[in-house]
């Protein structure tokens, strides 16, 4: 701008969103940022340069070391990365959550080595950047079986290979390492799309899938399984399009979005039965007898229940009839027959605690407690949700943490311990937003409300309950008789 005084930063900033022009358009006095690249790229031996290139397709994202072995087809790259480094085309950013250290691009460089790449030989360069997408799904397939919690859904498909996974990656902590790439690996899902690997891109869309559960990452799992529904499908795989059906059912059910979960989920039963899927069936089957409920249909709810388990049963999955139990305590729990939900709900316990199933365990002690506190017994109703809280926390499961403060905030605002009724609702309502939780937003809110009214705060009170209401009026829901949170949120049936 200052051999151009004619020109604006508008103007400047149009001229460089063209990223094929960004290059050409930048000097400082007469050098030109071009011909300073070329320099120190045509200074480069073949192996960096062709590193180099590689990783400019990777997009703007910060990249771990295993990424520039991948981009070459070695096991152990850190010569040449060495060399990029110490000539300033690659940039070390610091170390990630997972002890990895961090490389970039500057965008400038990047959009050079992107240019230099579409040069190339076009099948070399193709293979360079499917090896990366390859270990990160390899990478993350490894880190979702060694997940401490069992996943309810489908993260991959049994019948394909499983990749090789990068030597030393993996740190003991999986989650740890899905935090780390967790940005990484959702553009790489878009990436694995654009560059026509369909294959890759469902498939890692789909084993990220367990991790964003966990962390409650609504929105990565929202936009990498829309990629994914599309790219499963253009693969002709009706295995593949079920299992995504199914996790986006589960995704709209978090997001209260009950009519097009109900489609997911009956389209993913539908294709795990054309391909003789019995575990996939019951899972589905699961899914829909949670909307079932929701939507007052309790008869066709408890037999889809009861078909699920006899699947389970078939396919040899405890840990679905542990989730189909619960499912039916649910339903038995909302007409009010709280005997045959403790039946239901304490078989669940017992069997979630004979296979080591902590997390489905916890559910139950949530379930309990929500029973118990239907009856009237806040004293066990408290004892048994703590006891679900201490099983989440120790998982890591911030998600079911926030849903659990919700049912213990409830508890404590009953019983009169005013003070840490509050800080278990202001936690849950912080988790309820972060997920996009509407329903749950507005139950947590209502009881704010409540809590500040017996707290003589009139205005503070005032203000939560017209938030609750104006969220209630949002979903088209009528406000519910009695308080929101004795009904525990529905969808954690199916989580």
């Amino acid at each position: 701008l200052t051999h151009r005084p004619g020109w604006t930063l508008r103007l400047l900033a149009d001229r460089l969103r063209d990223e094929h022009r960004r290059l050409d358009e930048l000097r400082v006095g007469d050098l030109a940022v071009r011909a300073s690249v070329t320099l120190s790229y045509d200074l480069l031996p073949m192996s960096a340069a062709t590193a180099f290139r590689g990783l400019g397709l990777l997009g703007p994202v910060q990249f771990p070391p295993w990424a520039v072995a991948a981009v070459l087809g070695r096991r152990d790259a850190e010569d040449v990365l060495d060399v990029l480094v110490d000539g300033h085309l690659v940039e070390l950013v610091g170390s990630d959550s997972a002890g990895q250290p961090r490389y970039r691009l500057h965008d400038l460089l990047r959009v050079y080595a992107v240019e230099l790449a579409e040069q190339s030989d076009a099948a070399k360069t193709r293979a360079s950047l499917h090896r990366v997408l390859t270990g990160y799904l390899a990478l993350a397939l490894e880190a979702a079986r060694r997940m401490p919690l069992h996943f309810f859904g489908m993260y991959r498909d049994e019948e394909l290979p499983r990749p090789e996974v990068p030597a030393d990656v993996l740190p003991d902590d999986p989650a740890a390492w899905f935090a780390a790439e967790r940005h990484t690996s959702v553009q790489a899902v878009s990436l694995a799309a654009a560059h026509g690997f369909d294959d890759l891109a469902w498939q890692l869309a789909s084993a990220l899938t367990p991790y964003f559960d966990l962390r409650g990452h609504q929105d990565d799992w929202h936009s990498t399984h829309l990629i994914a529904l599309t790219s499963a499908r253009r693969t002709g795989s009706l295995r593949a399009e079920a299992i995504v059906q199914r996790n986006l059912g589960q995704y709209l059910l978090y997001q209260d979005e009950y009519a097009g979960s109900r489609v997911a989920f009956e389209e993913s039963r539908a294709l795990f039965e054309r391909v003789g899927d019995a575990q996939g069936v019951g899972i589905a089957l699961t899914g829909l007898a949670t909307i079932l409920r929701i939507s007052g249909e309790d008869d066709r709810a408890l037999d889809h229940c009861h078909e699920a388990l006899k699947l389970f049963a078939e396919a040899d999955d405890p840990h679905g009839e542990a989730v189909a139990r619960i499912a039916a305590g649910a339903v038995w729990m909302s007409r009010g027959c709280y005997a045959a939900a403790k039946r239901w709900f304490t078989d669940a316990l017992e069997l979630s605690a004979s296979i080591g199933d902590r997390h489905r365990e916890a559910h139950a002690f949530k379930r309990l407690g929500l029973l118990f506190q239907h009856q009237g017994n806040l004293a066990a109703a408290r004892e048994h949700v703590d006891r679900a809280i201490a099983i989440f926390t120790d998982l890591g499961d911030d998600h079911c943490v926030g849903y659990a403060n919700q049912n213990l905030g409830e508890l404590c605002l009953h019983s009169g311990d005013f003070a840490h009724a509050q800080l278990l609702l202001v936690n849950s309502l912080s988790v309820h937003r972060r997920n996009g939780d509407r329903r749950s937003e507005a139950e947590v809110s209502q009881l704010l409300g409540e809590l500040h009214r017996a707290l003589s705060q009139p205005e503070r009170s005032r203000d939560y309950s017209e938030r609750a209401l104006a969220i209630w009026r949002e979903l088209s829901s009528a406000r519910p008789a009695a308080p929101a949170a004795s009904a525990e949120p529905p969808h954690i049936v199916s989580a």
